[in-house]
């Protein structure tokens, strides 16, 4: 997806219909650029620097969301999973603005 002002729309409305926080955007990125490798709850509670019971809430809200899955075995793990074809093309978006942004504000 090109970078034009309609596809930062795009963005920044997949953002507002689906995130409630930084850190469950930020989950959803570290989902997206470690799949197909799927994570424990603990493996995002250290990479996100939050409280595990944070993390737990917000791995629930996206599971329910279907924007990643939960599995079935145990230790329980979760990786992203896209409903469509679709889907990738905002978290592309999201990730490349995301880390673009997040680069340039380091001192």
């Amino acid at each position: 997806m090109a970078d034009t002002p309609d596809s930062r729309v795009d963005v920044y409305e997949f953002v507002l219909e689906n995130f409630d926080s930084v850190p469950q955007m930020e989950a959803l990125i570290l989902l997206w650029n470690s799949r197909p490798v799927s994570r424990t709850r603990e493996e995002l509670a250290s990479r996100l620097y939050v409280p595990l019971k944070q993390v737990e809430e917000l791995l629930r809200d996206l599971v329910r969301t279907e924007l990643i899955e939960e599995s079935k075995a145990r230790p329980t793990k979760y990786s992203y999973f896209p409903k469509s074809e679709e889907q990738n093309e905002p978290l592309h978006s999201l990730d490349s603005a995301y880390g673009k942004t997040w680069c340039e504000s380091r001192p």
